[in-house]
């Protein structure tokens, strides 16, 4: 018959911590990926890379490879002939290499540069071709230089490059232009309308509507809010503007309405619906386009 014991007092894993450790809590690590899992980390890929030289270019190089300790990189180029062209590593290896500069950059996904090594002072170590008739494969030069300096870039530290930029501005009924930011540029919706004939299928254009746009006012353009509430004829222009200030294009819209508004102390937000749109580009000022539902219409059915 077996016998039961009875426990009377439950296991504490605090309390058998506190006796092994004592009762500072010790420090734990943190057991996740760390960095290496951040959405802000780029892993440098082996595929996507550059090297080129001033004589050297970079579309022939098949595969790069470096020993940092010793100063030695490994290249294998490509011979490609092209029309009244010489063999560009051909040319290059009749170059004095001693006044070349490599430059090895490595790249985002997107093209981003991530970072860039420049090697000075060139030697030739090792210059090897090799053919074979059992082989189809195309014929590379492999290729050991020694370098004397290297100097290493990263191009994510550097000051971001500023993108290009335009500013709007709102007016109504040709009042003073305000600052003005908006969402996207007018625009025309056409839908299709399906017609059935003889066992055939064909589409035409049919109702077109405006989107509706999506302003936002800032503190020193609030006191437009009123004009355009208050504007009877609903005629604003919208002005986009490059960096330097100069006009480029001007989006003048007809029978406007506030649809909704939300205003806040500083800024005020505003949903406009819109009939017909008049655009004129500054590039060609002497010509502007009216671009209404009929016209559109029309265009859509001849095209």
């Amino acid at each position: 018959m077996a016998a039961f014991v009875r426990i009377k007092h439950r296991i504490n894993m605090d309390d058998i911590q506190e006796t092994l450790l004592g009762k500072t809590p010790p420090v734990r690590k943190n057991m996740g990926i760390g960095k290496i899992g951040s959405p802000e980390a780029v892993f440098v890929r082996q595929f996507r890379w550059t090297l080129k030289g001033t004589n050297l270019e970079e579309d022939f190089l098949k595969r790069v490879k470096f020993n940092f300790k010793s100063q030695r990189i490994k290249i294998e180029v490509y011979e490609v002939v092209i029309k009244n062209e010489d063999i560009n590593i051909h040319t290059w290896l009749e170059k004095d290499l001693s006044k070349e500069q490599l430059v090895f950059t490595t790249y985002d996904g997107c093209g981003v540069p991530l970072y860039s090594y420049i090697f000075t002072d060139l030697d030739i170590q090792a210059d090897t071709a090799s053919f074979d008739y059992a082989s189809s494969a195309e014929s590379t030069r492999k290729i050991t230089l020694k370098y004397g300096a290297a100097t290493r870039k990263f191009h994510l530290n550097e000051k971001a490059v500023q993108k290009k930029r335009f500013d709007w501005k709102i007016s109504v009924e040709g009042s003073e232009a305000k600052p003005v930011k908006i969402n996207t540029r007018p625009v025309l919706n056409v839908e299709e309308t399906e017609i059935d004939f003889l066992g055939n299928k064909m589409w035409i254009p049919g109702k077109a509507d405006w989107d509706q746009m999506y302003i936002e006012l800032p503190e020193n353009s609030r006191c437009l809010l009123g004009q355009i509430m208050n504007n009877k004829s609903g005629n604003i222009s919208l002005i986009m503007l490059d960096m330097n200030g100069n006009i480029l294009e001007t989006w003048m819209l007809s029978n406007v309405k506030i649809i909704n508004m939300i205003d806040q102390k500083e800024t005020a937000s505003v949903t406009l619906s819109y009939n017909d749109v008049r655009y004129e580009s500054a590039a060609k000022p002497e010509v502007s386009t009216v671009i209404t539902k009929e016209a559109t219409y029309v265009k859509n059915r001849k095209s």
